[in-house]
């Protein structure tokens, strides 16, 4: 049915949509249909200890990673110093390296180091604050802060109950000379911009190899005092032992034979089956005096375009500041510019500082719906982010942002991103980068390649 309108002396054509309670239409659809299987580790032990690498193998099925969960119990035990508490970092995966890859040594992700930094970074940046709200409630890692705010690593004495806002807790403490166990099941959905928060059925014809290294226990907390607010910046300390038990891997299989059957066809002819991947690039840069440049070098190894920047600045030092990156008024980066091919991208230098708030303003588009959605929250959990793909004006594309669509800057020529920052103080810093790029992924008869 079709009908005419007229406007501005133009004639269109317009389709007429009907009402959903006069829309008697039938339609079939085609949908997945999924089950988990339980994988553990390849040496058939699902014990490790901190450091230690873990290798699973997938099998050659129809598989949904973003659907897949890996789960652990980490153990902490009791505190060296009898009078002290085990702190807990929330907010992060307790795993610094992931690799998936195939046996030929072709990588799908490929992050050798700084995993838990990489999960705290976008996990507040990127991840819709349903997925957190919705979390697993068993787990002291990532869900929601519960109705609190506790602010800065280092102030945790600042804390607003029954805050008029959502936000993620960064760490929480147990009872003084205690054991802690913590039960995590992590969802790879919440690894966004990896092949691993891609939400498809994909039929790889290959076994795939995933490592994963266990983290240090610096990265999963350390004992300190407290006093009467609890602040854990009172004589912090390692803690005394951190062991992994009950590791194994919930992978989510594709059950509708019709979609298995077609994956199978696509996947054996010679054209194959092309999919887009996102494929992040970690940089990590020590900087120390009141003037921090850092000059990232970007080209094909880093994918086919480039999608987007975050960066982001890190306290560096003492051990209850392990993930600390809260700017409050401009606490650590005063001000800043960013240059893509010696372009400044802003034509003012960014402020940070109390009744500037620009850092703020430039990011507020992109924080809609996500944990760090109003400036308090930003600046405890700050970055900045460019984007460079067609989604970087819509306040929904935590939700609908289609990871097969090509977009972004083109990687066959080098492009220089830089930083530059003053900094409040002469002071060391970890400047921590994460390069967002776009590899084609291709699926054929003789397998796969990603370029």
């Amino acid at each position: 049915m079709h009908s005419k309108i007229i406007y501005n002396h133009n004639i269109y054509n317009m389709e007429v949509k009907l009402g959903q309670t006069i829309d008697y239409g039938i339609s079939d659809m085609e949908s997945s249909s999924y089950s988990h299987m339980k994988l553990v580790p390849l040496s058939g032990a699902q014990t490790g200890a901190e450091g230690e690498t873990i290798t699973f193998e997938l099998p050659i099925q129809a598989i949904n990673l973003s659907r897949s969960y890996l789960q652990m119990r980490v153990e902490v035990a009791a505190p060296t110093t009898a009078t002290k508490r085990n702190w807990v970092h929330r907010g992060i995966l307790p795993i610094s390296a992931m690799q998936l890859f195939t046996r030929g040594g072709q990588y799908l992700c490929n992050i050798q180091e700084r995993l838990s930094d990489y999960s705290r970074v976008v996990m507040s940046a990127d991840t819709h604050r349903e997925e957190l709200d919705n979390g697993d409630e068993s787990t002291t890692v990532y869900r929601t802060g519960d109705g609190q705010f506790y602010g800065p690593e280092n102030a945790i004495a600042d804390i607003v109950k029954d805050a008029p806002y959502f936000s993620q807790q960064v760490m929480d403490y147990g009872a003084v000379n205690t054991a802690r166990n913590i039960d995590i099941k992590f969802p790879l959905s919440l690894l966004k911009h990896t092949i691993f928060s891609i939400n498809k059925s994909i039929l790889f014809r290959e076994v795939l190899v995933l490592k994963i290294r266990l983290a240090d226990k610096g990265d999963v907390g350390f004992a300190a005092s407290t006093d009467a607010n609890f602040s854990p910046a009172l004589a912090p300390e390692e803690l005394s032992n951190v062991t992994y038990s009950n590791i194994c891997m919930y992978v989510s299989q594709e059950r509708n034979s019709n979609i298995v059957e077609s994956l199978n066809v696509a996947t054996e002819s010679e054209q194959g089956f092309n999919l887009l991947v996102p494929f992040p690039t970690l940089f990590t840069n020590i900087r120390n005096s009141t003037y921090q440049a850092v000059s990232l070098r970007l080209n094909k190894s880093h994918g086919s375009s480039l999608k987007a920047v975050k960066h982001t600045v890190f306290t560096n030092g003492a051990l209850n500041l392990r993930y600390n990156r809260a700017n409050v008024d401009g606490d650590i980066v005063k001000k800043y510019y960013v240059n893509i091919n010696n372009n400044r991208l802003t034509e003012f230098d960014i402020d940070c500082q109390a009744g500037q708030y620009l850092d703020y303003q430039e990011q507020k588009k992109r924080l809609m719906d996500t944990p760090a959605r109003n400036r308090i929250i930003y600046q405890r959990n700050w970055f900045h982010e460019d984007r460079f793909d067609d989604y970087q004006d819509k306040k929904t594309d935590l939700k609908t942002c289609d990871t097969n669509i090509m977009s972004g800057i083109d990687l066959n020529q080098e492009i220089r991103y830089d930083f530059y920052g003053t900094e409040t103080a002469n002071a060391q810093h970890r400047h921590f980068s994460i390069v967002q790029g776009q590899k084609l992924l291709n699926i054929n008869r003789n397998g796969l390649v990603l370029g």
